[in-house]
């Protein structure tokens, strides 16, 4: 229900396990598109994930999300 785009912690996997880190989300459908908000660090700039997918990895960092333009 809030305006797009906005900033979720996600849970990723790499070879030493599980890291956090913030995403924005910028269209909600089937498909979660997104981009990293970070340009310096060696993520793809826009990337998706599969709707379950996403909330798989929201959900393991405990939903935490930053709504932009939020007073």
């Amino acid at each position: 229900q809030q305006s797009l785009p906005w900033l979720a912690r996600v849970a990723n996997r790499t070879d030493s396990g599980l890291v956090e880190q913030w995403i924005m989300v910028e269209k909600v459908t089937e498909i979660v598109h997104c981009m990293d908000p970070n340009p310096w660090d060696d993520i793809e700039e826009e990337f998706s994930y599969s709707l379950n997918d996403f909330m798989i990895r929201w959900e393991l960092c405990g939903y935490e999300a930053l709504f932009l333009g939020e007073a």
